[in-house]
């Protein structure tokens, strides 16, 4: 009944540890209808499955909470997705979920933090129902939220369908999403994080938009536009111009988790064909850990397989990504002589440039370390054909 009343119900209430706070009758109504969302994407196999991580993110997104907030029972749990988009969410029963592609393009727990406090402040201000008694359509609005009970199975796709439609249809206004900016900017200036680096957030955000294209990134929402919250960003620097920082922008947490992350984000931008993002997360991990063999390797994979792109990526040299791939794979062996997949990637390449004999050096040693490869009778037959 307490959504029948909806519609005259105020939009204007206390915010999570405020005086008057309580939760309303449709209030329950979404948080079950998140719960049920909740459970279909931790069913869905796509969860990036690292405790310890989930663990640190949850306990960084608690301590920026104020004390009113905590005394009224709310907790923050966050998990991520395995997606390399940069995308994030949070749901009015107190869950977060960010995509790999966010944590990967992120450069310190500081630009970490102010993701956290944008969306936890979604949650604390009550948001989506605030949203929800504003709408005029609330059947539409609801059978969106009623998604999870028709999935069959836990198929994520079909939740981010629906996930994307509220954001893209039903998104926070312009005025909630500068809210949850300056309340973020709040929780950062509380406790002691550089303001400078919340905006490159964004900056972020923006490269992700224009190197791949992307026509309606649900992160933050599309309203307003990516270049307004950088704007807003710098206004909410301005306004605390007398403010200084007192923690270090990053921890060595953050680059502990951080490392795992990029190289698994690294493997879905080459799947899904986000071959600028993916050089960049590349670039950045051997920056960080120059004798980490896997960031080369995946080096060389990015500049083979975006030659077999089906988009204009083959209008790039052709021979130069594969003299740029066998560097990688090289540098790979030197550093990992035993990691198998080396060789069967750079034979592939040194096909392509017609150099017969390399390859077949690459995969006898190939098989030598994988014996039992599924692909070994395949191999065979064309170790044991002449030279061309």
């Amino acid at each position: 009944m307490g959504l029948c009343l909806s519609g005259c119900a105020t939009v204007t209430m206390p915010s999570v540890g405020q005086q008057g706070y309580q939760v309303e009758d449709d209030e329950r109504r979404l948080y079950k209808r998140s719960d049920e969302l909740c459970e279909a994407i931790d069913q869905s196999g796509a969860i990036y499955n690292n405790s310890k991580l989930e663990e640190y993110l949850t306990q960084l997104a608690n301590s920026l909470l104020s004390e009113g907030v905590k005394k009224d029972g709310l907790t923050i749990s966050v998990k991520v997705l395995n997606d390399p988009s940069l995308n994030a969410f949070s749901l009015p029963n107190g869950h977060i979920y960010i995509h790999t592609g966010m944590l990967a393009m992120m450069d310190n727990q500081t630009q970490l933090a102010t993701l956290l406090g944008h969306e936890m402040t979604h949650i604390i201000n009550r948001h989506t129902l605030k949203q929800f008694r504003s709408l005029t359509n609330k059947s539409a609005f609801l059978s969106v939220i009623d998604v999870p009970l028709a999935i069959a199975g836990g198929q994520l796709a079909a939740v981010f369908t629906e996930l994307a439609t509220v954001s893209s249809i039903y998104g926070y206004s312009k005025s909630l999403e500068y809210e949850a900016d300056e309340n973020s900017f709040v929780m950062l200036t509380q406790n002691g994080y550089d303001l400078n680096e919340a905006k490159k957030l964004f900056e972020h955000l923006k490269e992700f938009i224009i190197d791949e294209d992307v026509k309606n990134p649900f992160f933050f929402s599309t309203h307003p536009n990516v270049n307004g919250r950088i704007a807003n960003c710098n206004v909410l620097i301005a306004k605390n111009k007398n403010y200084s920082a007192t923690k270090d922008i990053d921890s060595p947490a953050f680059d502990e988790f951080m490392q795992d992350v990029k190289i698994k984000d690294i493997g879905l931008c080459l799947e899904q064909g986000l071959f600028k993002t993916g050089e960049k997360i590349i670039d950045r991990f051997i920056a960080q850990h120059p004798q980490d063999y896997q960031g080369y390797f995946y080096r060389g994979e990015l500049f083979r397989q975006r030659q077999d792109a089906p988009k204009g990526e083959k209008k790039r040299d052709k021979e130069k990504d594969y003299i740029t791939a066998l560097q990688g794979y090289s540098k790979t062996v030197e550093l990992n002589p035993k990691f198998a997949s080396t060789y069967q990637s750079r034979a592939r390449v040194l096909q392509k440039l017609n150099r017969m004999e390399e390859a077949k050096t690459d995969l006898h040693k190939y098989l030598e370390l994988k014996p039992a490869a599924s692909n070994r009778a395949y191999i065979e037959q064309f170790l044991s054909q002449s030279k061309p």
